[in-house]
């Protein structure tokens, strides 16, 4: 990826406020979105006192805000604006209907973002645009340019991001600016990594591949969504044996190192990739990273064009994903409240050993008051220390399975 374009910034214009003050060509509002137009159309970028965006891959990427179809037609695009245009289209209709499905406008206008399970995140939530003046959009433009500024631009907007959805209709305002941000700059990533350039600049190949446009290529080029789930047959007895969930975060953090452009979630023992192409290479490698540690990973994938894997027209990749992953979850649940079953007999049983076991302890204390002999009383200091020893041994039983129950929980 050219190291001074950032997918992620594509969505600028939203952080714009409309009714703020900028300089226009024709002394009106800034037309900020215009439909399927140019953003920032009457924007005077001379007075704005930034250079013409054709210059810049990210600039070009916020005026035409991911849809990159209608500048990739220009003869004068340079390859490597042409390159990065190319598969943000890409990355940018793979991460839309990712999240909500890509139906026509309508309902009611709400650019916050609606989420039942977030009562915070509600109609009644309201952000202001950050970006409210000509002083204010420079500077972001700027920032855009530099990657140090570029990732402090991006801390400083994240709150506002967080709340302002990507979709400005109801019922479709349920996916965050910020994630659809991020998923974009994740799916651009890991085509980027794979995808390569030709001879011929108007033409891109991924495993051979070859195609001219983003519609062909998103029809021609495949990809796979896998869903990983890892895990382990032993059961932790003693706190010691709590550290097989430090090897599992370092197996987790090994596989973020090796395939941080593809990986899209990792939640607990779950992860999701990303994986242009077909090559199995790439499977077997994400396995045995889990494989090589003594863990069991169980690797399910959907292999589709990319307009399959992304577009709306096709919503039957998600249902039978999703189902998967609910009938997986279910399992999951049942084997979860089973061991949280077992793990509360086991704490019952421990708890009355040890209290028969602190009972033989308090015995053994007035016996060896009322012993005389050295002989007798040597043989009871030894009985006393293995008893001792059940004792400890119980209590760490107890504690390993209270932590795991806790983990359940």
């Amino acid at each position: 990826m050219s190291s001074s374009f950032f997918p992620e910034m594509h969505d600028l214009a939203k952080l714009v406020d409309p009714k703020g003050s900028f300089p226009t060509t024709d002394g009106e509002s800034l037309k900020v979105i215009e439909g399927d137009g140019p953003v920032f159309a009457n924007l005077d970028w001379s007075r704005l006192g930034i250079e013409d965006p054709s210059k810049h891959p990210t600039l070009q990427a916020i005026v035409c805000a991911g849809n990159g179809s209608e500048a990739l037609r220009d003869a004068a695009i340079s390859p490597e604006a042409r390159r990065c245009l190319f598969l943000l289209e890409l990355a940018h209709r793979l991460a839309s209907p990712f999240q909500a499905r890509d139906l026509p406008r309508g309902g009611q206008f709400n650019p916050v973002l609606y989420k039942l399970w977030q009562p915070r995140f509600n109609s009644s939530t309201r952000a202001d645009p950050p970006v409210s003046d000509a002083s204010s959009l420079r500077e972001a433009l700027q920032a855009v340019l530099s990657p140090q500024k570029a990732s402090e631009l991006w801390e400083r907007f994240a709150s506002f991001m967080e709340v302002r959805s990507d979709r400005d209709f109801r019922p479709f305002n349920i996916a965050s600016m910020l994630s659809h941000s991020l998923l974009t700059r994740q799916f651009y990533r890991a085509l980027d990594r794979k995808v390569q350039a030709l001879d011929d600049p108007w033409r891109l190949s991924l495993d051979g591949v070859e195609a001219s446009t983003p519609e062909e290529a998103e029809e021609k080029w495949h990809g796979r969504l896998v869903w990983g789930f890892v895990f382990f047959h032993q059961q932790p007895r003693v706190p010691e044996d709590l550290k097989v969930f430090e090897a599992l975060k370092n197996c987790i953090r090994d596989l973020e190192g090796k395939f941080e452009d593809n990986v899209i979630a990792c939640v607990s023992n779950n992860f999701w990739l990303f994986l242009p192409g077909q090559d199995d290479a790439e499977l077997e490698e994400v396995a045995r990273i889990f494989t090589s540690q003594g863990f069991g990973v169980r690797l399910r994938y959907q292999e589709a064009p990319l307009a399959v894997l992304g577009q709306s027209h096709a919503p039957e990749f998600r249902i039978n994903l999703l189902e998967a992953m609910a009938s997986e979850l279910q399992r999951l649940k049942f084997e979860s409240e089973r061991r949280k079953a077992e793990l509360e007999e086991s704490i019952e049983q421990d708890g009355k050993s040890l209290s028969s076991v602190n009972r033989d302890i308090a015995r053994l204390d007035e016996e060896f008051k009322r012993l005389t002999s050295k002989k007798t009383r040597e043989a009871n200091r030894e009985l006393y220390r293995l008893t001792l020893e059940r004792k400890k041994g119980i209590q760490n039983r107890i504690e390993a399975a209270r932590k795991e129950l806790e983990r359940i929980e």
